[in-house]
């Protein structure tokens, strides 16, 4: 959401913000936002430590998505792909030409 926020982007988003909010208030709410954040990220880190130690296993945000989580801890070196059980055999094109009972 933040990659493309440059630094010309943030001189004028704090221009905007001090025309909007004035000058006097401004450091006060761009203090609560740097809070914010920081508790956000204090969270997520939280959350992320107590996983790995629930789970025993040394988590990144990719491995919440099941299929990455399945490949990186239960396939082995010599599976080159999911098993038959995780993904689907057949292309959804087909599935759908099936006849419906």
């Amino acid at each position: 959401m933040l990659d493309n926020l440059d630094f010309t982007k943030v001189i004028l988003l704090l221009v905007v913000a001090m025309l909007v909010v004035g000058p006097q208030r401004l450091p006060g709410l761009i203090e609560s936002a740097a809070r914010l954040l920081r508790g956000a990220r204090d969270m997520a880190r939280t959350a992320n430590t107590q996983l790995q130690q629930e789970l025993g296993v040394d988590l990144d945000v990719t491995d919440l998505n099941p299929r990455t989580f399945v490949r990186k801890h239960l396939l082995t070196d010599d599976d080159d792909e999911m098993p038959c059980s995780v993904r689907c055999e057949m292309p959804w094109e087909e599935w759908t030409k099936l006849p419906r009972p």
